[in-house]
């Protein structure tokens, strides 16, 4: 039932909405792909859900109230746990603009 309120609900803006999503999820992927972060981000997210699964298995409400507020905390964690990948990449925007940001290994990004 809630599927087809889902989809009669869904507008354009929706669509809009998922696609920048997903393009700033791609992004960081590629920003991270290869380096120490892509490791801690892998290990977070897969605790993170965890815990989220077992809070609302068990109906821990305290509990799924700490994970829905962690967003503050991890505003202020993600600066400090990938700093030195932080400000690799703005070394590189900095000296070389745009165009290496997409790039993989030396190579230039090519969708099609």
């Amino acid at each position: 039932m809630r599927l087809i309120w889902t989809l009669e609900t869904f507008s354009w803006g929706d669509v809009q909405d998922v696609l920048v999503v997903a393009a700033i999820i791609f992004v960081v992927t590629l920003f991270v792909r290869g380096t120490r972060a892509a490791v801690i981000m892998r290990g977070t997210l897969a605790v993170v859900l965890a815990i989220a699964l077992l809070a609302t298995v068990l109906e821990w409400i305290a509990f799924q109230w700490l994970l829905d507020n962690l967003i503050t905390m991890i505003i202020v964690a993600i600066p400090v746990v990938f700093q030195p990948e932080l400000r690799r990449a703005l070394e590189s925007l900095g000296r070389t603009g745009f165009r290496t940001f997409f790039t993989l290994n030396g190579q230039h990004y090519d969708p099609g």
